[in-house]
């Protein structure tokens, strides 16, 4: 989460966005579909039998997190709207799967079965932990990020007339 939330949109907002202007609905797209392929039981625990998956895991999760974060931060003000439509999708997705995981009845990966004991915590509990993680300071800094945007259109909208 560090990684998705802290790191990439420090990267993002270091990257500009180039000639090839397209949609940040596939940025979305992308990052939606990370999160939840990756936060599936099946491909989370193929990430701890093999290296060459388990890296494969951290490049989309924190490339797809780059690549969002990048178009939700380097925008023109003329694309707030959409930006801020988008960043409330992905937002609204990974609160989602935070949600899922925090309100289940049962623990989702099985890898877990033995190392949450050291630190007091059923396996469930760890997997909720983790779902609150995931849902309330992702929530707090979309939140952030749309409000950067608004600010920034108010200030395009605010700024004197050329004479």
């Amino acid at each position: 989460m560090v990684l998705m939330l802290v790191a990439a949109p420090l990267v993002g907002r270091c990257l500009p966005r180039g000639r090839w202007q397209h949609s940040i609905w596939w940025s979305v797209a992308a990052f939606t579909a990370a999160i939840w392929v990756w936060h599936m039981p099946v491909p989370y625990e193929a990430t701890f039998a093999s290296t060459p998956i388990y890296w494969s895991m951290h490049l989309t999760l924190f490339g797809s997190a780059i690549w969002l974060w990048r178009d939700l931060l380097n925008h023109r003000s003329d694309e707030t709207l959409t930006v801020i439509s988008t960043g409330l999708f992905a937002c609204v997705q990974m609160g989602l799967l935070g949600a899922v995981l925090t309100f289940s009845a049962h623990p989702w990966f099985a890898w877990y079965a033995t190392t949450t004991q050291p630190w007091g915590l059923t396996q469930l509990q760890d997997q909720q932990l983790g779902g609150v993680i995931m849902w309330v300071p992702s929530g707090v800094i979309f939140l952030a990020a749309a409000s950067r945007s608004f600010l920034l259109m108010h200030n395009w909208l605010e700024r004197p007339a050329m004479q």
